[in-house]
């Protein structure tokens, strides 16, 4: 059985975001992963954060035409809306950028495994 590095500690970590967890994750899992799931995650990961990516830029699109029209009509009025807004948007970047390393990772792993 392969031994996983021993996970940091908390004060040494970075500030939690859905890339670094998706990281943490993929980095302890790594060692365990099969040439089946390598494969999977190669395929599949990368084809999602594609979609994930045109949806947001479509989200982000209709916003921008919402907030161009909306003047004074009330979409955005509250201190709290577009803070709240630009979170929501950071977050999905960030879930973009961890899908983009466990592919990156994934397609790094299945070729070393397969030139063995």
């Amino acid at each position: 059985m392969t031994k996983s590095a021993p996970a940091p500690e908390a004060e040494q970590m970075s500030p939690f975001s859905l890339r670094v967890l998706l990281d943490l994750l993929l980095v302890r899992a790594a060692p365990h992963l099969t040439q089946k799931e390598l494969t999977w995650l190669e395929r599949n990961v990368s084809e999602f954060a594609g979609t994930l990516a045109m949806q947001l830029e479509d989200l982000t699109e209709g916003i921008g035409c919402l907030v161009a029209a909306d003047a004074d009509s009330g979409s955005f009025q509250d201190s709290d809306d577009l803070p709240r807004l630009m979170f929501f948007l950071s977050n999905q970047v960030s879930l973009l950028n961890g899908l983009r390393l466990v592919s990156d990772m994934a397609t790094h792993l299945h070729s070393r495994v397969a030139s063995r």
